[in-house]
């Protein structure tokens, strides 16, 4: 934590030059002697996870072992099958939790803690190395190689645990709570856990056989996805804790420069074979990860050994593809290490005595300090002339494709064109753009010529196939698309390029790495995993290629291709913008503050912001989508042509904010007013924001009296779908409640209270009254229940809403305006994102299932979309609680990592601990369960989200209790807050959210 590290001398440099500093008493490497162990154990470190960390791991790791033997000794057909079911299930999870535990206490050496490890890892061995064995049909080949795997790394374990007494208590410290604790144990381990609940949810999904257990052979094809999937990320996290905390503290500083790759070498393949060699692997088991990960909730057995072969194969292949890199990278930094040992000491020999390690550790630095400044001094003007190339081969191989289709009417080839059309996109804009400085005549030649061959030759074809398949309609498309295609090419492509070319190189290296190459990367990826998405219905269909278009997924297929073009027009947004300068391309964004006062804003701006909007719900519609049965497709291609329109009209709306600025400065430079207008507007964007502006307070009116008018037909009509729709948006209301409530802290006067008060009457008084009213008029008890069990929660947010509004009101100017921006408008918008895809979710299954749950389907997705909901809610008012308060009394709110690690926690933190863990336990399984309908899941679903609610209630009462204290503190001082300590190293309840709307969209 910030606490205990800000009074340590013994620091472990981020930067070489940290080792420069004259305070430096210590010295700085990681690996240390044993003067140094005695300094830091007086600190107040963390050299061990608490034992709590240990037990779970032991216990879960035995879990498959357990599952196994039952598996293995029971007679009983069907019980038999279950166990085995579930040792698959838990394999990965317990597999990484056997890992983990080499990791939680790395200097304790003793022999019965070292006995217990062993013993740990041995009973699981034996386990894993059986299962495979009867798997494989008893192979004594699989036998060998298992067992000799499990072997070899378990000595790897020990071994690399065994270098852990060289390091000082400080490294061990940081590295443990950071990268063991929270990316290992957490983060990585809770996705193990998301990733075992998708078979479970299959497994309760799907209905029962005879009255026995389910046929959990329906769950083979997401099984198996999950399992390999879950091997990787457990490869993937040892191999982080492996390499960031072992290897970075026995390798020199010297060596590890050398193996450190930038993202402008990658620009410009500055790298060796080996290196290559490496990134491509790591490149293949990426893609193998995101195959397996639009794989999940594909329910369904293989529908042939083809199939299979392919599922089972991609995790063995994508696992070797991230081990062969990391033992490669190992034996070669070993190799120099030993070189250098070898080189140096002859050296000392001849000079007669060991050199003083201050002045080798000095050596080392300014070596480093050297290699820095010459990467610094080479700037990336242009991308390699690979990348170019192989733009060039993707485009060919699509107008081959098109060709093929056109003169066979064959419709493979038509769905290998339209399939990889987004992919081609890309790496057809990034080869415009890579090499902007190359304008010569002849380079001009070749991208007009590379442009014919693709856009000419592709449009063309297409006009053949429409043509002989008498679609004269679709010739007429494409020949307008191919007129279009050459305007972009000339009075677009052409023009953005040569405005990039004239780019200083500074602004030109960071437009090539990070906007180019690096948004070329994310769309790409983007785009991969929604093709698989694509990919899984395919499968779960056992759709042969050779029918035509697909037919049964062409709903999915539309969505997908759709959200891809999204993708595509907002990274060519952020190319428009990158393309100027950037002294001028402030002038290209809109202040937060302009935001969210809404004032000074153009009628071209606003217009640009709602299509931003409308954009990214599409977007979000036509994504939860993905998953319904059946679509409507009318309704697909209507909200996919609006999000089009809108995005192209942003794309425009750039293009032309960019010229006019272009245009206006090059005015200013002329007459020599360019620095004292920058600076004018500069100070003018950044005026504190005291309340924001009317128009988000009427939006949340408009939602409350829309929530209320379907509450009201509800209590009269007595018609479910007015309670369902209700239903649907009733989490959005309610943070738009809590946003205006918070919007007008400094507003104090009777008639603006009152309003509040009216707006509080409507939506929770009025509108759950009127709900009470149709429940009990229907006989629903459960409903009427939990509409009874609300009224109260909102009068209690309600109270402790007035009560932090007015605890804000008492911030000064800069961090009242944080507040309303960051906090209020930002997190709350970004929640309000979170809930709209959990209700198109529900959506998605209404349309699915052309109905309003008349005939009882879709009620395990609203069940979960509203219990999600609901805790994102409830964390977002714990988030805003949060700043409330000043920044120097949020420790007492703060959780320290070292806290973390330690389970070293106050009282209420204690138990807020425990109720957090349990409502995100029960968090992963709804997440898992969306989409997923059965007469099995029902009562679970309701029991998970229940007690999740409950104890997250239990939680937000005991934190807001502590906020209100500390609230009570802070006016009894009569202070306004003043500078404080930035809390981002620390982990609190509030950002938990933002983890939660991570997970959402993955």
């Amino acid at each position: 934590g910030r606490g205990a590290r800000s009074n340590i001398s013994d620091k472990v440099p981020t930067t070489p030059s940290a080792s420069l500093q004259p305070t430096s008493t210590v010295p700085e490497s990681p690996v240390t002697s044993d003067n140094s162990l005695t300094m830091t154990t007086s600190q107040t470190l963390v050299t061990e996870c608490h034992t709590l960390y240990s037990i779970i791991s032991v216990l879960i790791s035995f879990v498959h072992p357990v599952f196994h033997i039952f598996a293995l000794f029971d007679d009983h057909h069907s019980l038999l099958k279950f166990y085995e079911f579930w040792s698959w299930v838990v394999f990965p999870i317990s597999l990484g939790f056997t890992w983990m535990s080499f990791a939680l206490k790395p200097l304790r050496n003793d022999a019965k803690y070292l006995s217990c490890l062993c013993f740990q890892y041995v009973i699981y061995s034996i386990s894993i190395t059986i299962k495979f064995y009867n798997y494989f049909d008893k192979s004594v080949l699989t036998l060998c190689i298992v067992a000799l795997t499990m072997t070899v790394v378990g000595l790897v374990l020990f071994k690399a645990r065994s270098y852990s007494k060289k390091f000082s208590v400080t490294y061990i410290s940081e590295k443990l709570t950071r990268v063991v604790v929270k990316d290992g144990y957490l983060i990585g381990l809770a996705e193990l856990g998301f990733l075992s609940f998708s078979a479970v949810q299959c497994e309760g999904g799907i209905e029962n056989d005879n009255g026995n257990l389910a046929p959990w052979k329906e769950c083979y094809r997401i099984l198996s996805a999950q399992v390999g999937l879950g091997i990787m990320v457990v490869v993937y996290i040892s191999l982080k804790i492996l390499f960031g905390v072992v290897i970075l503290g026995l390798v020199p500083p010297r060596i590890r420069k050398k193996h450190e790759i930038s993202l402008k070498k990658i620009v410009k393949l500055n790298l060796k074979a080996d290196e290559m060699v490496q990134y491509s692997a790591l490149f293949l088991a990426f893609c193998c990860a995101m195959f397996l990960l639009g794989m999940y909730g594909s329910q369904g057995n293989f529908h042939n050994d083809r199939e299979r072969y392919i599922i089972l194969s991609i995790p063995i292949f994508g696992t070797i593809s991230l081990l062969l890199p990391a033992i490669w990278k190992s034996i070669t930094i070993y190799r120099e290490m030993m070189q250098e040992t070898t080189e140096e000491n002859p050296k000392n020999d001849e000079e007669g005595a060991s050199p003083d390690p201050e002045e080798k550790r000095g050596e080392e630095v300014e070596e480093v300090e050297e290699g820095k400044e010459v990467e610094e001094v080479e700037e990336v003007e242009e991308a390699s002339s690979f990348w170019f190339g192989t733009a060039v081969f993707a485009t060919t191989f699509h107008s081959t494709c098109n060709v093929a289709a056109s003169i066979t009417l064959d419709e493979r080839f038509l769905t290998i064109t339209w399939s990889s059309f987004p992919f081609i996109m890309v790496a057809y804009i990034f080869s415009v753009l890579c090499q902007p400085k190359r304008n010569h005549p002849r380079d001009i030649w070749k991208l007009r010529i590379h442009f014919a061959s693709w856009a000419y030759v592709s449009e063309f074809s297409c006009v053949v196939w429409s043509y002989r398949r008498e679609e004269n309609s679709a010739v007429i498309l494409h020949l307008l698309r191919a007129v279009g295609q050459t305007l972009l090419f000339h009075y677009g492509a052409l023009k953005l390029r040569a405005r990039i070319g004239k780019l200083p190189v500074e602004d030109l290296a960071k437009f090539l790495t990070n906007t180019l190459f690096t948004g070329a990367l994310k769309a790409l990826f983007s785009i991969l995993f929604l093709t698989f998405k694509v990919v899984k219905c395919i499968f779960s269909n056992n759709i042969n290629i050779n029918q035509s278009r697909l037919i049964m997924c062409n709903d999915v297929s539309t969505c997908s291709s759709f959200i891809c073009v999204y993708l595509i027009i907002w990274w060519m947004t952020k190319l428009l913008q990158g393309s100027f300068r950037s002294e001028g391309r402030n002038e290209l964004y809109m202040s937060i503050e302009k935001i969210a006062r809404l004032k000074n804003i153009s009628l071209r701006r606003g217009a640009e912001g709602f299509f931003s909007l409308t954009t990214v719900v599409c977007a979000i519609f036509l994504f939860s989508m993905m998953s319904a049965e059946r679509l409507d497709d009318t309704t697909v291609w209507a909200v996919g042509y609006t999000g089009l329109c809108a995005g192209m009209g942003v794309l425009c709306s750039e293009l032309y904010t960019g010229l006019k600025e272009q245009r206006r400065r090059r005015i200013r430079r002329l007459s020599a007013e360019l620095s004292e207008s920058g600076t004018t507007t500069n100070k003018k964007e950044e005026d504190p924001v005291d309340e924001v502006s009317w128009f988000y307070t009427c939006i949340s009116f408009i939602l409350t009296s829309g929530y209320a008018t379907l509450t009201a037909f509800y209590g009269i009509t007595l018609k479910d779908r007015y309670w369902f729709m209700a239903t649907i948006i009733l989490s959005i209301v309610g943070i738009s409640f809590v946003m205006a409530l918070l919007s007008k802290p400094k507003r104090k006067d009777m008639l603006y209270k009152s309003f509040l008060i009216f707006h509080f009457f409507k939506f929770a008084i009025f509108s759950e009254g009127m709900t009470v009213v149709g429940d009990c008029r229907t006989g629903n008890t459960i409903n009427l229940v939990f509409t009874l069990f609300r009224i109260p929660v909102w009068c209690t947010a309600f109270f402790i809403a007035l009560k932090l509004r007015e605890s804000a009101s008492k911030h000064d100017p800069k961090h009242l305006s944080d507040f309303l921006c960051e906090t209020i408008l930002v997190r709350g918008t970004g929640a309000i994102g979170t809930m709209a895809f959990f209700a198109f979710e529900t959506v998605s299954c209404y349309i699915s299932q052309n109905s309003l749950n008349e005939n009882g389907q879709c009620t395990d997705t609203s069940t979960v979309t509203l219990y999600l909901s609901s805790y994102v809610v409830i964390l977002t008012t714990c988030s805003f609680a949060t700043r409330t308060v000043p920044e120097s009394l949020q420790k007492e709110l703060i959780w320290e990592e070292t806290s973390i690690a330690t389970l070293n926690f106050i009282p209420w933190q204690k138990a807020m601990v425990g109720l957090i863990s349990i409502t995100m336990i029960a968090t992963l399984y709804l997440l898992s369960s969306l989409g997923v309908e059965g007469d099995k899941n029902k009562l679970m679903l309701a029991i998970t989200g229940g007690v999740g609610l409950g104890t997250l209630l239990v939680a937000w009462v005991i934190y807001l209790r502590t906020v209100l204290t500390l609230r009570e503190i802070h006016v009894s001082k009569g202070n306004l807050v003043g500078e404080g300590e930035n809390p981002d190293r620390r982990i609190s309840m509030g950002n938990m959210q933002d983890g939660m709307k991570i997970a959402a969209f993955v």
